[in-house]
């Protein structure tokens, strides 16, 4: 399939339309982008760091005990976490550190530090 077939084909456009219409408007009003990485090829994590990146918002990662982070998302990301998504304790290590790095980004852009 040559690059004009792909964009001409329905069940692309049919994608594309549903992330414009559902993913896009979401990302446009969040202040940051909070994800789950677990390794391996996540389209839809693609996706939406993407969108992120372009719409420049801060982004944490959330990456499960014992995977390797790409270098390249160790760069965009405001922070990276990693917690063992497995256990009650480790996604409550997780909600209070996205918290407190939320909080921290507030805080910076009311005194005209932050980086969106």
């Amino acid at each position: 399939m040559n690059r004009d077939e792909l964009f001409n084909d329905p069940d692309y456009l049919a994608w594309e339309q549903d992330v414009l219409e559902s993913l896009v408007p979401k990302l446009e009003t969040s202040e940051i982008v909070a994800t789950i990485y677990t390794g391996g090829h996540d389209v839809k994590l693609a996706v939406e760091l993407g969108f992120a990146v372009l719409m420049d918002k801060p982004i944490i990662i959330l990456a499960q005990e014992g995977v390797v982070v790409p270098e390249t998302l160790t760069r965009i990301a405001r922070v990276i976490v990693i917690i063992d998504l497995h256990n009650e304790s480790g996604r409550e290590i997780a909600a209070r550190t996205v918290a407190g790095v939320v909080s921290e980004i507030f805080r910076e852009e009311q005194h005209g530090h932050g980086n969106s």
